[in-house]
């Protein structure tokens, strides 16, 4: 997604407000300025699809996020993910969400920058960073190299019987560049701050 006039970031999932008919595309708070920014679908500036309804990051934050109000139609519970040339619209289905977790747990991503699919495992479930000029704590250390733009890229555990299915796990907020490893900010901390509803599939 294009925040117009800080950057690209990418849409970690598709939400609703549970008690209206507002619903979101969700990615980290640090790529977003404030609310009411307009964002577009990815390079391509003409095609606004919302704006920032809420931004959620700020020093000793457990969470890192935004949501941008968008139509229902835009919403969706697939991730999409790619392989050479070819995209899979339905690539990973979100189906719930991870609740419990454990070092050494394994997940996988589809990454929107480094257009690639990757899966690695939990390396700390209660981690600190400073990322973007601020400081993150509760956050969730991953075995998964990402760049700039991959910031709000879904994180998920595979379900043991498909592996196409994923329970969401969170979504990128940031990295170290001498790490191959990304922090995670954690779906029951983004719930709990913003009281969204995950769209999820069967």
């Amino acid at each position: 997604m294009n925040f117009s006039g800080s950057g690209f970031c990418t849409n970690g999932f598709s939400a609703k407000d549970p008690n209206s008919s507002t619903y979101f595309l969700v990615s980290a708070g640090h790529c977003a300025e404030s609310t009411g920014q307009q964002v577009f679908q990815s390079y391509d500036k003409d095609n606004l699809i919302g704006t920032v309804h809420t931004k959620i990051f700020h020093w000793g934050s457990s969470v890192d996020v935004s949501l941008v109000k968008v139509k229902s139609g835009l919403t969706t519970h697939n991730i999409l993910t790619s392989s050479g040339s070819k995209y899979d619209e339905a690539g990973y289905q979100i189906i719930g969400e991870q609740i419990s977790d454990w070092e050494g747990m394994g997940v996988c991503t589809s990454l929107g920058q480094s257009d690639t699919q990757m899966c690695g495992f939990v390396q700390g479930t209660n981690e600190s960073v400073y990322a973007f000029g601020g400081h993150l704590k509760n956050q969730k250390k991953v075995g998964l190299k990402v760049v700039n733009g991959d910031s709000g890229s879904p994180v998920g555990a595979p379900d043991s019987k498909n592996t196409k299915k994923l329970y969401l796990y969170g979504i990128v907020s940031a990295a170290k560049s001498n790490e191959s490893v990304a922090y995670l900010t954690y779906i029951g901390n983004i719930k709990a701050e913003t009281g969204i509803k995950t769209i999820t599939g069967k």
